[in-house]
């Protein structure tokens, strides 16, 4: 037996309705800095997850334990409003002393 789809994105490309419409199982997703794991919670906004990992570090991404160990309200990873101006990464520009804080 072969899944319809190679990954989550592409199903939600196919069927985007499945957006806040599904529910979700992750067992025992792989460790370290893989993000599959908290990215599909992310892009389907599942109705309810059953996830299945060890809070030791042997099973789950760190995204993933991240958000568990933040997420004291059971709150869903919210999706990014992109009309908000996200703040910039890199360097800071230096300040002269015309417009220093004082």
């Amino acid at each position: 037996m072969k899944p319809d789809f190679d990954n989550v994105k592409q199903l939600v490309q196919a069927k985007p309705t499945i957006i806040g419409n599904c529910h979700l199982l992750v067992e025992y997703p792989l460790t370290d800095y893989v993000t599959y794991d908290f990215l599909a919670i992310y892009d389907l906004q599942p109705k309810s997850l059953v996830l299945l990992t060890t809070s030791t570090g042997h099973s789950g991404g760190l995204l993933l334990h991240m958000w568990l160990n933040n997420n004291d309200r059971g709150e869903r990873p919210r999706p990014r409003d992109d009309s908000v101006e996200q703040p910039r990464r890199g360097r800071r520009r230096r300040r002269d002393a015309s417009t220093a804080c004082r």
